[in-house]
């Protein structure tokens, strides 16, 4: 069977991360994504290794399946390729600042003259409205502006993947199907926005509440207390245990050989065990100390206990859990030579997405892409010439 989203093309000018997360999704499943750069590339080709050289590993890991063209946006001909690509669009993507798309003539209400079928998706930092809809952010400052970066005691701390863009990505790609959805009903585009900042409200939800007899909690105060749902050190590394429940307390206790903090009533909920954590940790941490991590583990996962290495994330392209999934590729790039990265993140049993062709280089598709727009050779060499593309 063919590709779910065969058929559908989108015109990405999205950058750095969150929007070509996005793109990549869409194109993992078999839509059509014309990544439009303009003359230097996207910013992300020279971050991490190898620097300066245009083909970053960043770059790499979420722009494969797309075809790469670069179009001066400022020059009115470049402009005006952009138009009859999106006559032939389904979906345009930008995360311009607010205004800028405007200023460039390519804001949703001008594109939908050309095409009133198109889902046109936004991304900005903050949002288009309220007091920081113009200021320009990063996963680090939207991490520390929607909380989850705060601790109640100590420093922030910074989640070591960058939530903000990866999730924004996932909710664009998410709203395009919605909207991709209702299209095929009525027959009408519309306009998608997202946001870093709405994307790691969405991962407050469990502390993003109020109500008049629920007091507000810090969802990471209460975790970091429990004694049961923590990591601890073994012999050789760490492993984590989250025995939350009262039957889950009992049967670790009873791997560990600490059957009388089991039956010691002190212990026996899990509002006691939170009020006890500077006295169980402790015992449980000497006690993990006594054996290496795949022992411990071993014991638990025959109790139904759950429980797991902290792992290196390096080491995950080959952890065996990972290659049993499938959820490693390996491609041939023109310039990188051969790369691993991850497969496509979810399965459909009947029509699967998949991982056919990596990042595109600089300018790589922009004479095929122009070509298919009816442009001639020469019409092209004009382009060219004229540094429209």
């Amino acid at each position: 069977m063919g590709l779910p989203l065969a058929g559908i093309r989108v015109l990405d000018l999205t950058r750095i991360l969150a929007g070509p997360y996005a793109s990549m999704l869409l194109a993992d499943m078999g839509a059509e994504v014309i990544k439009l750069e303009p003359p230097l590339g996207d910013e992300f080709r020279y971050f991490g290794p190898p620097f300066q050289k245009g083909e970053s590993h960043l770059y790499m890991a979420v722009n494969r399946n797309k075809k790469g063209i670069v179009i001066d946006l400022k020059k009115d001909k470049g402009k005006e390729i952009i138009y009859k690509l999106v006559k032939r669009s389904d979906v345009f993507m930008q995360n311009f600042r607010p205004g800028v798309a405007e200023k460039l003539g390519l804001n949703y209400e001008k594109l939908k003259e050309n095409n009133s079928r198109l889902i046109y998706c936004v991304n900005t930092a903050f949002g288009e409205k309220g007091p920081y809809k113009d200021q320009a952010g990063f996963d680090l400052i939207l991490q520390g502006y929607g909380g989850t970066m705060y601790r109640p005691e100590g420093e922030p701390q910074l989640f070591p993947v960058l939530v903000a863009d990866t999730t924004s990505g996932m909710l664009m790609a998410y709203g395009i199907m919605v909207a991709l959805y209702e299209r095929q009903k009525t027959g009408r585009g519309q306009m998608v926005v997202s946001s870093l900042f709405n994307s790691i409200l969405a991962q407050q939800i469990l502390t993003f509440f109020e109500g008049e007899e629920t007091p507000p909690f810090h969802l990471i105060e209460i975790l970091n207390k429990v004694p049961t749902y923590h990591p601890y050190r073994t012999k050789d590394k760490y492993i984590n245990i989250a025995a939350i429940t009262d039957n889950l307390f009992m049967r670790l206790c009873e791997v560990m050989g600490l059957n009388h903090l089991a039956n010691d009533p002190k212990y026996d909920n899990f509002e006691k065990r939170l009020l006890s954590r500077e006295e169980l940790i402790p015992i449980f941490q000497k006690t993990f100390l006594q054996k290496p991590a795949e022992e411990w583990l071993k014991s638990m996962h025959e109790a139904g206990i759950p429980a797991g290495p902290v792992s290196n994330p390096h080491d995950l392209i080959h952890d065996a859990q990972t290659l049993a999934n499938d959820m490693v590729v390996e491609l041939d790039h023109p310039k990188a030579g051969k790369i691993k990265q991850m497969n496509v993140p979810i399965r459909l049993s009947e029509t699967p997405g998949s991982v056919r062709t990596p990042a595109p280089t600089l300018n790589q598709h922009t004479k095929e892409v122009l070509s298919e727009l009816g442009y001639t050779e020469q019409e092209i060499t004009e382009l060219q010439t004229q540094k429209v593309i």
